[in-house]
């Protein structure tokens, strides 16, 4: 028995887990808590391949998840930690050839956010010495190397793991250096989708702020390296966002601080036309904007009423002489029976 749970809610790692390969799960390769981030790592040199989830990490006592030394291809999503941590890191994993390569969120009040450092993201890892191992289109018509982290109030309770079911806080950020993203680039086979970097799709209220800096990119296009979702037409009801879309997908910001993205510092924007300037060139094909600055930021308030949870308020527009941003309610994820409370916070 490697994993023993101590307290409601709370894991502790109790023997060192190493050198294992794990593959053909319909459900989890691993599903253990994440090592501590002060501690030496008793989780190492594990592989998962052929899963519905690689890896699953839950949260640890500390609240702070060390995820380093692990293997990931061909999974579903190859490495997935979402739980009641504040902070999150990756590093040295080698992750290709999955449909989602990984995805990590906190659900804590206090996120200090998540790092993505040392690793290896790769897509069509065999492009360049087996090329006809791509010729069914079903080996190659979804993969992405790594969704934009997020952080939340509540960690899912519900399949898909990866999708948020409250409401977004803002207070940490996305940091992501030092990686190398390899082999976005199908060239002339018949894959869909190929994208290394994009948002949560199912993420209606937002991302906190992600920084990329001393990131490298092989053979991967610019149409290949960044797709930002647009809000799910599905959402715009009662139950969900009320009659028009909830604006958290488009309003991610995204910072190559260096240039080792974008081949110069900038900014990526939402296909939100209010906000961008001159300095702003619209990607359509990635549905983003790339900005010659780093002037975007995030601005994050709530109401404090005491209807806040019975009253919606909404649009709220954001002006200033040449910039007009008009925001939504985050989504509504509570359901009492007949009706739905819809949370103030934008």
């Amino acid at each position: 028995r490697c994993v023993q749970e101590t307290e409601p809610g709370w894991f502790n790692l109790n023997y060192d887990i190493t050198h294992n390969v794990i593959g053909g799960s319909v459900l989890f390769g691993y599903h253990v808590p994440g090592a501590d981030c002060n501690q030496v790592n008793g989780f190492v040199n594990n592989t998962a391949h052929t899963n519905r989830y690689g890896f699953y990490f839950l949260v640890n006592r500390t609240g702070c998840l060390h995820l380093s030394y692990l293997t990931a291809y061909k999974n579903y999503d190859g490495v997935l930690s979402y739980d009641q941590n504040y902070q999150t890191r990756g590093e040295y994993m080698k992750i290709t050839d999955n449909k989602y390569g990984v995805t990590l969120g906190q659900a804590q009040e206090a996120s200090s956010g998540s790092l993505i450092l040392n690793s290896l993201i790769a897509g069509l890892s065999l492009i360049n010495n087996c090329p006809e191992c791509y010729q069914d289109p079903k080996e190659c018509e979804k993969v992405v190397g790594m969704r934009l982290p997020i952080s939340t109030d509540q960690a899912p309770k519900t399949f898909p793991l990866s999708k948020p079911t409250s409401n977004v806080n803002y207070y940490g950020r996305s940091d992501i250096s030092r990686n190398t993203f390899k082999d976005f680039n199908p060239g002339k086979l018949n894959c869909k989708y190929v994208i290394a970097i994009q948002t949560n799709e199912d993420a209606a209220d937002g991302h906190p702020m992600s920084i990329f800096h001393k990131n490298k990119v092989v053979n991967t296009p610019l149409q290949n390296l960044v797709y930002f979702n647009p809000p799910n037409p599905s959402w715009i009801n009662m139950r969900d966002c009320g009659d028009w879309q909830c604006t958290g997908l488009t309003n991610v910001i995204m910072k190559d601080m260096d240039g080792t993205l974008l081949d110069k510092p900038g900014t990526i924007l939402s296909v939100n036309k209010g906000v961008v300037d001159e300095r702003c060139k619209l990607i359509v094909s990635n549905n983003i904007y790339i900005c010659d600055t780093q002037d975007y930021s995030q601005l994050f308030f709530d109401s404090l009423d005491n209807d806040r949870a019975t009253r919606i308020f909404s649009p709220v527009f954001i002006t200033s002489e040449k910039f007009t941003n008009k925001l939504n309610s985050f989504m509504d994820h509570t359901w009492h029976g007949e009706y739905t409370l819809s949370l103030i916070h934008i």
